[in-house]
């Protein structure tokens, strides 16, 4: 607001109510992966995930499970409990199956990484009869552990976060009077899901146990190990995909005639340079992340090689001199992967690039266009280029808030194609 006098400081964040949020598809394939070892394809039938505000995870936390959805995950859990069963078992597993005692080690121990905190008494009383039941009546102690794995992926408390935070006095002077907080168990969870998207290791959660996760220095010591794992870059990897929404390169589809490299190989191609790209530049070089949009140095494989080719001055790069000049690209706005994703199947889209920026990457809201909002013009004497075609809905009062709002920054790439 030009009018504002105020001081530029902005107001006090407040923060969203406290919900059980639903496990995203991914963090319900890494977790389980982490417990079981068993990888469950990215085909596997699940609930879908529902986006709200441009993120699955926010979705997740407004929405439950539908009798179809619970059906899904009865299926994929035994079929997890079965494959963990029929590979190596004895890895997963602290006891020699059917010893005395085995099972409800093991109902103790899963249940405890499953959950995300440790049983109740009770709980180990149930999990352990429905052991103990089926072990009975298949005839083999390998069905319980398997049954007790099936029942306990799909359980609630394994499909939800559990990380709403307890009420009360402050316990120190970095905790106002009435605030919530987590307890060591809910920061186990938060941690975990937030830098690797999946369930706590024993690490995490013996720590919570011991109550290290309140102290602010061994929280550190444990959100540090977890950055420089594996994990870590997988999840990261996983949250520009969906800020990027770059999964719908897997079946993009372009105009052969308009784009000649087009191909079927090309979409999952740019998906994965992109993802590369900020694999690289957040953990082998640690880069600030203003530096992802002014960046010239993307990891660039063999079918995306072909495209930048086609960019003035490429040729004079060198295979390593790639951060250069005379490289016309800067950043992630102007890396092929964006930019295919917002444009269509023939043409460039300055409006779907300008919603992009706009959304995803300044969580600024757009309104649907008008249920009667026209074509564009085609090309004619009057308006021959796309920005003189666009100025058609920029004049109109139904379009012209939302067109100058989305289309100058699309514009700005528009040297770009799609």
């Amino acid at each position: 607001d030009d009018d504002d006098d105020g001081d530029g400081i902005p107001d006090a964040v407040v923060a969203a109510p406290a919900t059980l949020r639903r496990l995203t598809r991914s963090q319900y394939r890494h977790s389980v992966r982490a417990l079981t070892g068993v990888e469950v394809p990215v085909d596997t039938a699940l609930e879908p995930d529902t986006p709200s505000n441009g993120f699955v995870s926010v979705g997740n936390a407004r929405t439950t499970i539908s009798a179809r959805g619970v059906e899904q995950y009865e299926d994929a859990a035994y079929a997890v409990a079965a494959a963990m069963a029929a590979t190596d078992p004895g890895s997963r597993i602290p006891c020699t199956v059917g010893s005395e005692g085995c099972l409800e080690n093991f109902v103790r121990t899963f249940g405890r990484r499953a959950f995300r905190r440790p049983l109740t008494e009770a709980e180990v009383t149930r999990w352990r009869a429905i052991g103990e039941d089926a072990a009975t009546t298949l005839g083999t102690p390998n069905a319980g552990i398997e049954f007790v794995v099936a029942g306990m992926l799909q359980s609630p408390n394994f499909l939800f976060r559990s990380e709403l935070g307890s009420g009360g006095a402050a316990t120190s002077d970095t905790l106002a009077e009435g605030a919530h907080y987590f307890d060591d168990w809910e920061m186990a969870s938060r941690i975990a899901f937030t830098v690797c998207d999946e369930t706590p290791d024993d690490a995490l959660l013996d720590a919570a146990a011991a109550g290290e996760l309140t102290d602010a220095e061994s929280l550190r010591g444990h959100v540090e190990r977890l950055v420089a794992s594996d994990c870590a870059r997988r999840a990261v990897r996983t949250l520009f995909d969906e800020v990027f929404g770059l999964a719908e390169l897997e079946h993009v589809v372009k105009d052969p005639e308009v784009y000649p490299l087009a191909s079927s190989t090309l979409g999952p191609a740019l998906r994965d340079s992109l993802l590369a790209t900020v694999e690289r530049w957040s953990f082998d070089e640690n880069r600030p992340y203003d530096e992802f949009f002014t960046a010239r140095d993307f990891v660039v494989n063999a079918d995306v090689e072909a495209v930048f080719a086609t960019d003035p001055g490429y040729a004079d790069l060198g295979t390593e001199g790639v951060n250069e000049a005379a490289m016309v690209r800067s950043g992630l706005l102007t890396h092929p992967a964006t930019l295919a994703r917002n444009s269509h199947a023939e043409a460039t889209s300055p409006t779907l690039r300008g919603k992009f920026v706009r959304t995803a990457l300044l969580c600024q809201s757009v309104p649907a266009p008008p249920d009667d909002v026209g074509e564009l013009p085609e090309p004619n004497a009057e308006a021959r280029t796309l920005r003189e075609r666009l100025e058609s809905h920029r004049t109109n009062p139904a379009c012209a808030s939302c067109h100058a709002f989305l289309d100058p920054i699309g514009l700005a790439l528009e040297q770009f194609d799609g």
